[in-house]
């Protein structure tokens, strides 16, 4: 798979997760090509584009039943359109030799307003973020990150323009070791990925541990977690894995973050060394051995299943055989 694709791929799973949230739509298996189904029955397909300009395109393999086209802007999540996909996939160009065919963001725009208003799939309705759930997601990346042992430079739950609240990782250190070493982020691309896939969760769990229901998360939390998974690690699978993971350190750390949370609803923003003392008093641990042993564990586990999947290959007839090319002695002047 090419760098292209996988970044289409990355915000096609973006796409997917979004209109999960924002839509209340059921995913279907991967196998199935209409990719999930509305609340009241209609089969839906969802493509994602990265940006908003006219001029891009998405592809279209076959006529579905609804389509559901998203734009990711810089701060916003634009629907493009909402309609029957037989008229977009009549409007679109020829089909291509990868047997799919391609339409633009204009062209979409141009069909939606022939789409009525009542037939549109509706989006759920905004929650109303109360202060104490809003504590407790942000406790919940503080703490996190801080038993991980990722440096911020402060937690938050003051509102700014497109955040309800925020913590702030600080890159001095990482900057300071590529500097010296420009080739450390390459090796330790999976371990960052992972700590920063699992802390990306941990604002979500936290705040439905705390609310008791399922909560909507954040489209900052759900991008970067993606992205992570899908650009670093090995396979997108990896994600419920990891999902599982932030889960149970959640739970392990609750008091340390319910007095984070308690902190912030106080004093509204705390710095790094205000987290860690609340932590300590709280008794947790930081950084902690046993959660950072946890990570370690799951790399461990993926580089032995990596080696093992080579040593099944290396007795393959295909490694044989490609090893045979490239042991054959090459031809020379006799």
């Amino acid at each position: 798979m090419t760098k292209t694709d996988r970044v289409a791929e990355v915000f096609h799973h973006i796409g997917l997760s979004l209109a999960h949230k924002l839509y209340g739509l059921a995913l279907l298996p991967a196998s199935d090509p209409h990719e999930a189904t509305a609340p009241d029955g209609r089969l839906v397909q969802v493509r994602a584009a990265r940006g908003l300009h006219d001029d891009l395109q998405i592809r279209l393999h076959f006529a579905p039943e609804w389509l559901l086209v998203l734009a990711h802007g810089e701060n916003d999540v634009a629907e493009v359109y909402n309609g029957p996909g037989g008229p977009a996939w009549d409007a679109a160009e020829p089909m291509q030799q990868e047997e799919h065919r391609a339409i633009s963001l204009a062209r979409l725009r141009d069909l939606m307003p022939e789409v009525p208003g009542s037939d549109r799939l509706p989006r759920q309705e905004a929650t109303e973020y109360e202060p104490p759930e809003i504590a407790h997601h942000e406790a919940g990346h503080a703490v996190i990150a801080s038993v991980l042992g990722i440096r911020i430079t402060h937690g938050t739950i003051e509102r700014d323009e497109g955040s309800l609240g925020h913590v702030q990782q600080d890159r001095t250190e990482l900057d300071r070791i590529l500097e010296e070493d420009p080739d450390f982020y390459e090796s330790e691309s999976k371990r960052w990925a992972v700590w920063n896939v699992v802390n990306g969760f941990a604002g979500e769990l936290a705040e439905r541990r705390f609310v008791g229901r399922d909560v909507k998360p954040s489209q900052h939390d759900i991008d970067g977690a993606l992205q992570l998974v899908l650009l670093h690690l090995p396979d997108p699978d990896a994600g419920e894995h990891l999902y599982e993971l932030a889960d149970r350190l959640v739970r392990d750390h609750w008091s340390g973050i319910e007095a984070v949370a308690h902190a912030l609803l106080d004093r509204d923003t705390l710095n790094e060394e205000e987290v860690h003392a609340v932590l300590r008093e709280a008794g947790t641990e930081v950084p902690d051995p046993e959660s950072q042993a946890a990570i370690e564990a799951v790399l461990e586990g993926w580089e032995q299943e990596a080696k093992r999947r080579m040593d099944e290959y290396e007795k393959s007839e295909e490694y044989k055989r490609v090893r045979g090319v490239f042991d054959k002695p090459s031809g020379g002047d006799e």
